[in-house]
């Protein structure tokens, strides 16, 4: 039974989250249509064969079995239904300003939802730290299988061949130039292994190991289990005080990152030029989450709301920057992008994070459905629909119907294309996963 629990539990989590996003999603479709005295006809969780569904007030409640997508069927929106021309509770016969309002609202729910609980989780974090204790361990991962426990503290890791970069000089060194007195690390330097502490590596000298990693220091951990995909490192660990070793080999994960790298100009003296450069790379995970514990002060409540607000920001920044640089380098970026299974499968993999980790990733999924939704101008989403509003409010004239039923069912067949065809590919990254086949 114990064992079953795990596995029940990454299959729930993606479940609820993926209904959560879309229940804010859909509800706000719902309730800004009856605010403008449109008929709703139905409201659905989820797509495909009803599972459960009641009739209450003259409107249909209904959970599918596809836990991915809903709707909300305005009586009118879909232009075949009869009477529709004489209803004025009809969709298409609703001033312009409240189809819109009824449109917009979905995914403003979404970013609004997106930044409170990216907000909420800043603030947590603001007044914690990571340390080197192990907290939580998933299930069938590379920690699990080598024997990782909660509450095991990783002091030394062995194994390693790093070639240090600037980057990993600054990691290395720690935040402000200071990391722990009791770090050594091991480098390969001329042909020959010395032992230094941080101030004393040096550019291209080769990373094997380090030890004495204290409380603080995790930061310096995360880097040597990333960059070490595939490849068998050994823990240092202490365990009720006592020492153990434990051999590791991190899961390779691919992902791509977008850098900002300068070049300089043509001639001599000439003003860097700064370039967008796409970098795909491995990444090791071993599916273990650290420790988070109080800092050593106290952290303020206007302290911990700024950083909660910049936090949240920062994230919805970043994700929106990394949207538009999908679409405008797609040919460089397509193998990152992934459907219903993918993200299915991605959500099952996280369920064994802790609640302010999956808070974050409620967050960052709540906000990409509600950007996605509000800018890609495909019918039937909400910025096709849009984008046609925008049309009929310019021109002062309404939209053929019929030409908007054709464009409506292009746009369906269309996406159900590309989901079948990003699906198999899902499938192909999934079994790549399960394999290590990469």
């Amino acid at each position: 039974m114990d064992s079953l629990l795990p596995l029940l539990k990454s299959f729930l989590i993606p479940i609820l989250v993926l209904g959560f996003v879309v229940l804010v999603h859909e509800a706000a479709h719902f309730f800004a249509a009856l605010k403008v005295r449109m008929r709703v006809i139905e409201f659905s969780i989820f797509l495909g064969p009803v599972i459960w569904t009641r009739l209450i007030g003259g409107i249909r409640y209904s959970i599918r079995a596809i836990p991915f997508g809903g709707y909300v069927r305005i009586f009118g929106m879909e232009l075949d239904e009869p009477s529709v021309l004489a209803s004025p509770e009809a969709f298409h016969n609703r001033p312009v300003k409240h189809r819109m309002v009824v449109l917009l609202s979905g995914s403003l729910a979404n970013l609004i939802t997106a930044f409170a609980l990216l907000f909420i989780y800043g603030m947590a974090m603001s007044g914690l730290r990571s340390t080197n204790v192990v907290a939580r361990v998933a299930t069938n991962m590379p920690a699990a299988k080598a024997g990782i426990k909660p509450g095991d503290r990783i002091v030394g890791v062995n194994g390693l061949s790093i070639k240090l970069t600037d980057e990993w000089l600054r990691l290395a060194k720690g935040i402000g130039g200071k990391r722990s007195s009791n770090v050594r690390f091991r480098v390969l330097r001329g042909g020959k292994e010395i032992e230094c502490m941080a101030k004393a590596l040096r550019h291209s000298d080769v990373l094997l190991s380090i030890n004495g990693i204290g409380r603080n220091d995790v930061d310096i951990l995360i880097g040597a289990i990333s960059e070490s995909p595939a490849k068998r490192i050994t823990f240092t660990v202490l365990r009720e005080g006592k020492p153990i070793t434990l051999s590791v080999v991190p899961t390779a994960v691919e992902e791509v990152e977008i850098k900002e790298v300068e070049r300089k100009g043509g001639r001599e003296g000439a003003q860097a030029i700064s370039e967008t450069k796409v970098v795909k790379r491995k990444r090791g995970i071993i599916g273990v989450e650290f420790l988070q514990v109080p800092s050593d002060k106290p952290v303020p409540l206007m302290k911990r709301i700024l950083d909660g607000a910049v936090i949240a920001a920062g994230e919805c920044i970043r994700i929106t920057y990394g949207i538009a640089m999908l679409f405008a380098r797609l040919a460089e970026l397509h193998h990152a992008v992934g459907g219903p299974i993918r993200i299915f499968w991605e959500l099952k993999e996280q369920a064994w994070m802790s609640f302010f980790l999956q808070l974050r990733l409620i967050g960052m999924l709540s906000y990409i459905v509600g950007l996605l939704n509000l800018i890609i101008p495909i019918l039937p989403l909400d910025g096709g629909r849009l984008a046609l509003l925008f049309a009929e409010a310019l021109s002062g004239q309404r939209i053929n119907p019929k030409w908007e039923l054709n464009m409506t069912l292009i746009g369906i067949a269309f996406l159900l294309g590309l989901t079948l065809l990003i699906s198999a590919r899902d499938i192909g990254y999934i079994l790549r996963r399960i394999t290590g086949a990469w």
